[in-house]
């Protein structure tokens, strides 16, 4: 189960495919996997997504053993015919997420530095 810390509310979510990717050959190693980002600040944000494996890769473990390994967070700010937008981030922490008959998978990425500001911004007051 995850702390209450990090139980927050799931109402304002934002649909997300993630990747994993391997920064020394560009080659896309998990994924895409459907998922929500939610609890956004400036530096990090949750995902809930329903499959932490895709074949052989973890998409937290796998990051954690291979430090070329990172996350990209693809999402539309609008619509899909809109703004297609990408966050590149690193796991920091993931848990199970029961809610009801729900069984899915929480975790905490904080974003690298090759993740533009505006995008975040634009996420941020999107929120507000």
């Amino acid at each position: 189960m995850i702390s209450a810390a990090q139980k927050k509310t799931l109402g304002s979510t934002l649909p997300v495919e993630v990747t994993a990717q391997h920064a020394g050959t560009g080659r896309v190693m998990a994924g895409p996997l459907s998922g929500r980002l939610f609890d956004l600040t400036k530096n990090k944000a949750c995902l809930l997504i329903n499959q932490i494996m895709d074949d052989t890769y973890h998409l937290f473990y796998s990051t954690q053993e291979d430090n070329l390994l990172f996350l990209n967070i693809y999402f539309d700010l609008t619509s899909p015919l809109d703004e297609h937008c990408k966050l590149t981030a690193l796991p920091l922490w993931f848990n199970i997420f029961k809610q009801g008959q729900v069984r899915s998978f929480i975790m905490g990425v904080e974003f690298t530095r090759n993740t533009d500001e505006k995008t975040v911004k634009k996420l941020l007051a999107r929120r507000g």
